[in-house]
This record gives C-alpha cells, structure tokens and sequence, in this order.
C-alpha cells in the first residue's frame, strides 16, 4: 500500500509515514490486494485495451491540487473509453469533498 502511496500516487514520504497513524489505515489495508489492478492501468499512464470494450458512459475525475500524475491518468482514461470524459475539480485534492464532488457528478448524470 505504502509503495502504491508513493510511486503510484506521489504522495511525499513523510505524508505516508504520517498516514500509518490515520484512522483509516486499516481501511486502506484491507483493500490493498487490490492495488495491483490499480497499478496495472495506472502504470506510467498506460491504460489497458481492454478499457476500449467499455460501453458504459464514463467520468474521470481529478482534483486540482493533487497530484499531477492523477489528472494525466483521468484525462488518458477519458480519452481512451468510447462516451470518456475528464473533468478536474480545481482547488481539491485527491480526497474530494462532497460539495465539490456532487455538482460534478449531477450535470454528468444529467446527460
């Protein structure tokens, strides 16, 4: 989970020696074996072919102020899905708030 923080992710060391102590880490542990899929299509921003059989229409979102990587892998994944859209929500992180996060998602839904 740590190295996915860090080299996926960009999280700075000292913020990821900071969150062992956060009250979601187990949380984030019980999900790490999932990390690997995560890895696989996030990896240097490769996203796999496979995402091309995805009908679904689909939103990727980004914060603005986190980390760069993130809105590179929202835009690539976007681009990469038939009906893909990126949309970066300036001024969030990668924890986004769900007042900056519910208007985003209702004009999507809303076609």
């Amino acid at each position: 989970m740590e190295y996915f923080q860090r080299r996926m992710v960009g999280i700075p060391d000292e913020v990821v020696a900071q969150l062992r102590h956060a009250p979601f880490r187990p949380a984030l542990e019980a999900m790490a074996h999932t990390l690997v899929y995560d890895a696989t299509i996030v990896a240097d921003g490769h996203i796999t072919a496979a995402l091309a059989e995805v009908r679904q229409p689909t939103l990727a979102i980004a914060g603005g102020a986190g980390a760069p990587v993130m809105r590179r892998v929202a835009e690539t994944l976007a681009a990469q899905l038939p009906g893909g859209r990126a949309v970066t929500i300036e001024g969030a992180t990668h924890d986004l708030a769900p007042a900056l996060l519910v208007p985003v998602l209702e004009r999507f839904l809303d076609g």
